[in-house]
């Protein structure tokens, strides 16, 4: 990456990749950066969860978020002068397929409604694992999650 001026580097590879629950593909995680005058920087994760996020030195709040997941914000990441950071990382948890923050009766019932179809014609939505089928690993990941909220803990 080539970097610009006294810029730093949020580094969300090796241990810092992100995770996406019952996927093998953690591709297309939106990851944002604020910093404290409210500027906003975004990239994407690849599908091995990694991300690189030339930023301006200073104190940042990181938030990563997915459709279909719970996101997750981490708080005050200080980006050094020509250096680089590196965050835990954080697993987002599947089941919110109708975007309301929280894993709940309505996302079970969606994921329900589409259950031993394949997808097409179910709506993808409701496949929460990837794997073209609406099965019993997609109901077991939203109620394994069920009442959680977001943002997700992000250690």
């Amino acid at each position: 990456m080539v970097h610009v001026g006294n810029d730093g580097v949020l580094d969300g590879s090796g241990a810092s990749a992100l995770d996406l629950q019952g996927r093998g593909n953690e591709s297309g995680i939106q990851i944002t950066a604020i910093n404290s005058a409210g500027a906003l920087f975004t990239t994407y994760s690849n599908s091995d969860g990694v991300y690189e996020l030339d930023l301006p030195p200073g104190l940042y709040n990181v938030s990563v978020d997915r459709h279909l997941y719970l996101g997750s914000t981490r708080l005050r990441v200080v980006v050094p002068t020509n250096g680089s950071v590196s965050i835990p990382s954080v697993t987002l948890l599947a089941g919110d397929v109708t975007g309301d923050g929280a894993i709940n009766i309505f996302d079970l019932a969606f994921i329900a409604g589409q259950y031993g179809f394949d997808v097409p014609p179910a709506n993808p939505d409701a496949d929460l694992n990837g794997d073209g089928t609406v099965n019993i690993f997609d109901i077991a990941l939203a109620a394994g999650n069920y009442t959680e909220t977001a943002p997700v803990s992000w250690p």
